[in-house]
C-alpha cells in the first residue's frame, strides 16, 4: 500500500487530545475550588488576592467550556468533569461573591471602585460560565446523561440555592459605588 495514510490512532486524535488536556484543566480547577474553599473559611479569609483568583478560575472555566464547545468529538467523561469544576463556583465563587458584596457598602461610601468592579467581574465570570455550561454543553437533549449527573450531584439544590442566594444578594450592590455617569466597563 504504498502511499496510503493510515488513520492516526484514536490517542492521537486532536479531538482525544483536546479531551485529555480540558479534563486535566478541569481537575485543576476541581482542586483548586477545594483548596480555595478551605481558605475562603478561615478567619479573615477573603484577602484580595484569593478573590482575584477566584475570579481568575471562574474565567479559566469558562475558557475551558467555550473550547469543549468548540471540540469535534467531546467524550462523555470530559462534560462530566467540566461539570463537576463548576463546582468552583457554587463553593468558593459563592463565598467570594457574599465577602465583596458584604464589603460594598464601605466601598461605595469611600468611592472605591475596585470593590465593585470586582464584584461585577466575579458575578459575570460566574453567571457566564454556568450558563454556558448549562445550555450549551451539558443541555439534557444533547448530553442527558451528563446533565443528569450535573443536576443530581454538583448543582444538587443544596449547592445551587446557597449559591443563587448569593447572587442575588449580591446583584443590587453591583455597582453601588459608581456615580450616575460612571460605568463598570
Amino acid at each position: 500500500m504504498h502511499g496510503a495514510v493510515l488513520p492516526a490512532s484514536l490517542d492521537h486524535h486532536p479531538s482525544a487530545c483536546a479531551c485529555r488536556q480540558l479534563a486535566a484543566a478541569a481537575h485543576t480547577l476541581l482542586e483548586f475550588a477545594g483548596a480555595a474553599t478551605r481558605s475562603l473559611a478561615q478567619p479573615g479569609g477573603s484577602p484580595p488576592w484569593l478573590l482575584l483568583q477566584v475570579t481568575s478560575a471562574c474565567g479559566a472555566l469558562k475558557s475551558c467550556i467555550i473550547l469543549a464547545l468548540c471540540t469535534a468529538q467531546l467524550s462523555s467523561q470530559t462534560g462530566f468533569k467540566l461539570g463537576a469544576a463548576s463546582s468552583l463556583v457554587f463553593g468558593p465563587g459563592r463565598i467570594a461573591l457574599a465577602a465583596c458584596a458584604a464589603l460594598e457598602p464601605l466601598a461605595a461610601e469611600s468611592h472605591d471602585l475596585y470593590n465593585s468592579l470586582m464584584l461585577a467581574n466575579l458575578a459575570s465570570r460566574q453567571l457566564q460560565s454556568l450558563v454556558l455550561l448549562v445550555r450549551e454543553l451539558l443541555h439534557p437533549s444533547s448530553r442527558p446523561e451528563a446533565a443528569a449527573a450535573f443536576a443530581n450531584s454538583t448543582a444538587k439544590p443544596a449547592a445551587l440555592l446557597p449559591w443563587l442566594a448569593a447572587l442575588s444578594i449580591a446583584s443590587p450592590q453591583i455597582g453601588a459605588g459608581f456615580d450616575e455617569g460612571e460605568s463598570l466597563r
